[in-house]
């Protein structure tokens, strides 16, 4: 196999999936079972614990993994999901364009390989970029709303009373708009 100099990638946004250990070991024995099924040479692992999917410049792993794709290191990066990469539209649009400038390839253990050198392998990592977007995005709207009708009902937001007042629909704090 051609592209058989695997970096994994692995990647959880919480502490709290850091300390309880769920997903981010699980996508680390996932993408070990993947690669020894397919006989790939796993030459490095990149672990981000409890960063954010938003951007490049927070993550160290991701960057040194993109570092590696340029410099020929590993010329294949293997994930769970298109997620674990970024849950931003523009962050994955970089990564994309870096991958393909490497003529790197991207594998994912849910879906197999992903050739961004076609069309179609773009058209199909764009879509799970706009998936992971619309995810975050839903989230934070289903969250804020929650919020903010705690808030008309007099309680509390992640048990602190921050003396929130109501005006005109928006929420502030010391003038500051929160919500």
């Amino acid at each position: 196999m051609s592209n058989n100099r695997v970096g994994i990638y692995t990647r959880v946004s919480s502490d709290t999936q850091v300390i309880e250990g769920h997903s981010l070991e699980w996508q680390e024995l996932e993408l070990e079972r993947y690669a020894k099924e397919h006989k790939l040479n796993v030459i490095d692992r990149y672990i981000e614990k409890g960063i954010s999917g938003e951007d490049i410049e927070t993550r160290p792993q991701l960057k040194r993994l993109l570092e590696d794709v340029k410099s020929k290191k590993i010329n294949n990066v293997l994930v769970y999901k298109v997620d674990r990469l970024g849950r931003q539209n523009l962050t994955n649009a970089i990564i994309a364009s870096e991958l393909v400038n490497s003529k790197c390839t991207l594998t994912t253990s849910a879906y197999g390989e992903i050739d961004l050198q076609k069309a179609y392998g773009q058209f199909i990592y764009n879509i799970f970029s706009s998936l992971s977007q619309f995810e975050v995005d839903n989230l934070s709207e289903r969250v804020k709303n929650g919020k903010k009708q705690r808030v008309r009902n007099g309680l509390y937001i992640n048990s602190y009373n921050f003396n929130w007042s109501l005006f005109r629909e928006s929420f502030t704090l010391s003038g500051v708009s929160s919500i």
